[in-house]
Parts: C-alpha cells; sequence; structure tokens
C-alpha cells in the first residue's frame, strides 16, 4: 500500500513539473484548474458548514425537547452561525432569546433576520412586531401587525395581542377593527365582548353594534343583548325589527314585561299612542301584571293625549312605589300649575325634591321665585351654589375610581353643575327684578337694580367660565340694557351676533333697542334691518312684528305701522295684555289721527295697568 502511495506522489510531482514546463495553453488551463479548485473548497467547505449547521439544529431541537432551554439556544446559535445567510435559523435565534426574556436583543436578531432572504413567514412578521412592541416603538409595532394580520386574519394570538397594544395606545378606532376580527376566533368571549359593545356605544357605530348584539346573542343565547338590541332598533327608527324583538319575548312568556314594553315604546314613536296605550292597559289591567313602568308609561301617554283625570289617577298609584313616586310627584306639580292650583304645585314638587332632590330641588327653587317665594328659591341655590364650587371627591369615592382621568371628569362634571346653578340663579334674579320694576315704586326699583347687579355677577362668572356660552351673552346684554348701560349692551350685542349671526332673539332685542333710542337715522335703520332679520326665522313672532311696526313708526311710515299692528291683533283672536304693544299702538293711531282706536288702546292699557298715568289723563280728558 505504502509503495502504490509513493508511487502516486511521485506521480504527481513529475505531472506538475511537467505541466508547468507546458506552452501557454497548458498554462491557461492550470489556471482555470487552479480556480476550480478553489470553487471546489469553499463548496466542500460551505458543505461542511451546512453539516455542522443541520447538525447544531438538530442537537437543539433535541435539547429544547429536554428543556434544556439554555443550551437549546447555544446550539441554534451556533448553526445560525454555520450558515449566516439562512433567515429561518436566524429568526428561530431571535424568537428563543424573545423566549428567555432578553426582548432588546432579540429585536436587534430580528431586525438582521429580516434582512436576509428568503420567504417571509407570519410568524416572523409577528415576532418583529411583539418585539417592537415589548421595546416600546410603536410605530414599527403597529406595521408588523398589520402585515401579520394581512397574511392570517383568523391568528387569534396575534390578533390578540395587537389589541393589547391598540388598547394601550388608545387607537379605539383601529382597536375596533381587530376586535371584530378576533371576536369571532374566540366564539365573542365575553370580557372582549363587552368591551367592543362599549366602543361602538362610545363612538355611535348603531348598525355595527346592532349586529354584533345578533353575533352575541347567538353565541351565548343571552337575551340581554337582544334587549340591547331592541333599544338600538328603536333609537335608529328600525321599529318593525323591535317589535320582531318583542314577539319573540311574547311568543316565550305572554306576560314578558319587557316584550311588552319595547312593542310599546315602538307603537307610541311610530305614532300609535291610542294603540299603545290600549296595549298596556290590557297587560296592567286585564292580564294583572304587576309593573310600575308600565303604569308609568300608560300615565305619560295619558298626558300626551290630554286623557288628564285618568294620567292623575295613575300618577297618585305611583306615588306609592318607590323608584317612580319622585317623577309621579314632579308630573302631579305640572297639572296643578296647569289648573293654577300653586299650592298644590308647590307641595307635590315639595315632595318629589324630599323623595330624590338630586333631581328636584332645583325645580322646587324653580316654583318658589316662579311664584314669588324669591328668598327660600335663594336659600337653595347658595345651598347648592356652596356645595358645588367646592365640591371635591370622597375618599370613598377615590378607593372606587381607578383612573386620574376619571377623577377629572368628575370634576369637570361637579363644575358645569355649577355654573347650571349660577345660571338658575341668575334667571331667579332677573325674574324677581321684572317682578319689582311692573310696581314701579321707588323702593321697589331699587330692590330690581340690586337683583340685576347680582344677576350680572352670575352672568359675567359664567361668561369667564365660557365664553362661548350665548345663553349668557343674550342674558347680560339685555340685563345691560335694562340697568341703562346701554353702549355695553350693544357692545354685548353685537359681540352674540358675531358668535351667532342666526341668534333671532338677539337681532330683534338689539334691532329694537336702536329702533327705540331713535339716536339718528342710521342707528335706527340699521335696526329695523336686524329686525328683518329676525323675522326671516320667525315671520310670525308677535313681538317681533311690534318691533317691525315700531321701526315704521321712528322711520314716519305711520300706514306701514299701523298695518303691522292690525296684523298682530288678527294673529292673536284671544286678545293681547301687552303693556308695550298697546303703548305702540296709541302712538301710532295718534300720528294717523284715528282718535277713537287711540282711546280703546288706552283702555287695554288700563286693563294691564291701572295706575297708568298717561292712560288715566287721556281717558279722564275724553269723559
Amino acid at each position: 500500500m505504502r509503495n502504490k502511495t509513493w508511487k502516486a506522489l511521485v506521480l504527481f510531482f513529475v505531472l506538475a513539473n511537467v505541466i508547468a514546463c507546458s506552452s501557454k495553453t497548458v498554462q491557461k488551463q492550470t489556471v482555470n484548474e487552479t480556480i476550480q479548485e478553489k470553487n471546489d473548497s469553499v463548496l466542500v467547505k460551505k458543505t461542511a458548514n451546512l453539516d455542522i449547521a443541520h447538525e447544531a439544529f438538530l442537537r437543539a431541537l433535541m435539547l429544547e425537547q429536554r428543556e434544556e432551554h439554555g443550551m437549546a439556544l447555544e446550539f441554534l446559535a451556533h448553526a445560525s452561525k454555520a450558515d449566516p445567510e439562512n433567515r429561518y435559523l436566524a429568526f428561530q435565534v431571535a424568537m428563543k432569546v424573545a423566549e428567555m426574556g432578553d426582548y432588546k436583543m432579540a429585536l436587534a436578531l430580528a431586525e438582521h433576520a429580516k434582512n436576509l432572504k428568503g420567504p417571509v413567514k407570519k410568524s416572523q412578521l409577528s415576532l418583529l412586531a411583539s418585539m417592537y412592541m415589548q421595546n416600546r416603538i410603536v410605530d414599527s409595532a403597529k406595521v408588523y401587525f398589520k402585515k401579520a394580520i394581512d397574511l392570517d386574519e383568523r391568528d387569534y394570538l396575534i390578533l390578540y395581542e395587537y389589541s393589547i397594544l391598540l388598547d394601550a395606545i388608545k387607537n379605539y378606532e383601529e382597536l375596533i377593527r381587530v376586535y371584530d376580527l378576533l371576536l369571532p376566533q374566540i366564539n365573542y368571549g365575553k370580557s372582549l365582548l363587552n368591551k367592543q359593545i362599549d366602543l361602538l356605544s362610545a363612538v355611535g357605530k348603531d348598525s355595527a353594534l346592532i349586529d354584533l348584539l345578533e353575533q352575541a346573542y347567538v353565541a351565548h343565547q343571552d337575551r340581554e343583548y337582544l334587549e340591547k338590541k331592541a333599544d338600538l332598533l328603536i333609537k335608529n327608527k328600525r321599529y318593525d325589527e323591535a317589535i320582531a324583538i318583542a314577539d319573540k319575548f311574547l311568543s316565550i312568556a305572554e306576560k314578558d314585561t319587557t316584550g311588552i314594553l319595547i312593542r310599546s315604546r315602538a307603537l307610541v314613536l311610530q305614532g300609535e299612542l291610542n294603540e299603545a296605550l290600549a296595549y298596556l292597559k290590557n297587560a296592567y289591567f286585564k292580564l294583572k301584571i304587576p309593573s310600575a313602568m308600565m303604569l308609568n308609561f300608560i300615565a305619560l301617554i295619558e298626558l300626551d293625549l290630554q286623557e288628564v283625570d285618568s294620567a292623575r289617577v295613575h300618577l297618585k298609584m305611583l306615588t306609592e312605589n318607590k323608584t317612580f313616586a319622585a317623577p309621579a310627584h314632579a308630573d302631579l306639580s305640572s297639572l296643578a300649575r296647569a289648573d293654577g292650583d300653586t299650592l298644590t304645585a308647590i307641595a307635590e314638587m315639595e315632595k318629589a325634591a324630599a323623595i330624590d332632590p338630586e333631581n328636584y330641588v332645583a325645580n322646587k327653587a324653580f316654583l318658589y321665585y316662579l311664584y314669588g317665594r324669591y328668598q327660600d328659591a335663594y336659600q337653595i341655590y347658595d345651598s347648592l351654589l356652596g356645595y358645588w364650587s367646592s365640591w371635591q371627591p370622597s375618599p370613598e369615592i377615590l378607593k372606587k375610581v381607578k383612573t386620574s382621568t376619571a377623577v377629572a371628569q368628575m370634576k369637570l362634571k361637579a363644575n358645569k353643575k355649577h355654573q347650571l346653578v349660577q345660571t338658575m340663579y341668575a334667571n331667579a334674579l332677573l325674574h324677581e327684578a321684572y317682578a319689582l320694576e311692573r310696581k314701579k315704586d321707588s323702593v321697589s326699583t331699587q330692590k330690581a337694580k340690586e337683583s340685576r347687579r347680582q344677576a350680572g355677577l352670575f352672568l359675567e362668572s359664567l361668561l369667564i367660565a365660557d365664553t362661548n356660552n350665548i345663553s349668557a351673552l343674550f342674558d347680560l346684554a339685555a340685563n345691560y340694557e335694562r340697568v341703562g348701560m346701554v353702549e355695553k349692551s350693544i357692545n354685548a350685542f353685537n359681540l352674540l351676533l358675531k358668535k351667532d349671526p342666526k341668534h333671532h332673539q338677539g337681532l330683534n332685542y338689539l334691532g329694537y333697542m336702536l329702533v327705540d333710542l331713535n339716536r339718528n337715522k342710521n342707528e335706527v335703520l340699521r335696526g329695523a334691518s336686524l329686525i328683518d332679520s329676525a323675522l326671516k326665522y320667525l315671520p310670525k313672532e308677535p313681538s317681533y312684528l311690534d318691533s317691525k311696526a315700531w321701526a315704521f313708526y321712528r322711520l314716519g311710515k305711520y300706514k306701514d305701522a299701523l298695518h303691522i299692528m292690525e296684523l298682530i291683533l288678527s294673529l292673536q283672536p284671544k286678545g293681547i295684555d301687552d303693556l308695550v304693544y298697546w303703548e305702540h299702538y296709541v302712538a301710532i293711531t295718534e300720528k294717523l289721527g284715528l282718535n277713537e282706536k287711540a282711546l280703546e288702546a288706552y283702555k287695554q292699557i288700563l286693563s294691564i295697568d291701572p295706575n297708568h298715568p298717561e292712560a288715566i289723563k287721556k281717558l279722564k280728558k275724553n269723559q
């Protein structure tokens, strides 16, 4: 054997010398052969490396099965090093590092792996998304989650992880889309299902929510989802579909209260009040279903149908029910007001406020000032102002509230209630001022000024809190005019109309004020134009027509003015008890020399204000 080996070596060297001494052609062949030898060497080495990579990878799998994760990672890394262009191996290493909890290193490895050639796998995109998310690189995480979902919309693990990210960054629009894909994969699991219901409710996607509630009912057979669906159908005027749900409930149980109420609500909103009332009365009185909600519904429909006596009977029955007692007393108060029964109106509202002060104590204060008990109203408003101006969440509330955002929202709500009380207080003061001004004695006039001053402070405070509070701005502008602060009033009205050019009350008020001031013709003409603008919105409003007539009067167009005044009379067949109207009527008819009409107008003035000096004087003179 040795001899053969030596012979071969000798032969090799001899051939080598021959080749070295050969021609150029042979020389060229030698170069080619050398290159080939190098290529063969690289190929052999590469093959050897692939063998190493393959063996290391198999060893890693074996170690993984034995749960020797650290060693498995070492062999995976060895395999990837042996085959550095292998995308699959590179991602396997990154995944293993991620499993070991080193998310920063895993991301670096995955970012390197994604640039290698090879097929793009869903698992690779998912790893990139997850690692970007773990390293708080949100935008990149979103990109790769979307890419992974595009490859497979049914992978609930990717969808769920993406939903966690979206929830954390409050991207609710995308979260709704992801939940829509995820929920069918997890059979509408209630935790995520209820989150999706809340999200769709918050953004007002009623149509999508209706579909979701149907799917939720199919998955869980929980009728609560159908009840919510019926409410939404009614809200969206899909009454027939709501009635179909009601009929489904009633087919199972004839006395199903929810089904009866759904059907009744749908009938009412379709304008079928009589049918709804008959249906409810049959259920409550004949079928003897003991539902206070049903009885309350009956009473409310009767009020709408002006069946007052029957409604009163049923409201009194409801005062015995803990849930409906307060609103029933409030409705009885309204009926008493309509009848002119002041004492009963106040007494019933006091009962409502005693049962439910949060919702009805302000109504009680309103009735107090409406019927002249101003100090009683102010006492309530002072108490409410003190409460809401210094409101802070109690320790018990803070224990229940989980986020600072929720606490901030509660404080904002308290601030809104404080502003509402200020508004009501200002209205009460203005109401008292108007009542005092009608008395015309010096003491009452002085008290009225003080009431208006206090009201002005509240209104100014409201505007500091909210410069776009149009209602407060209108009241403040009018109040300035009533206390003689004319320029301030004009400026406030100009600001109001700049903010809301279609505010017809503001247009009329400022227009009439400029006409009545009569300071110069241009101002009167502007006032007349403002009044015309107000009439575009309410062409038959008596007070606006009266302003128009007064503008004609100031411009010397007395016949046109009288024509408007007669039109107002024709629009109010029951007569007019407005003092300003008759004073204008007198001025216009006197300018036209219509003395008889003027005298009749003076009589109307005296019927409204028996102490009116000009009317007394004129009528006495013409007796």
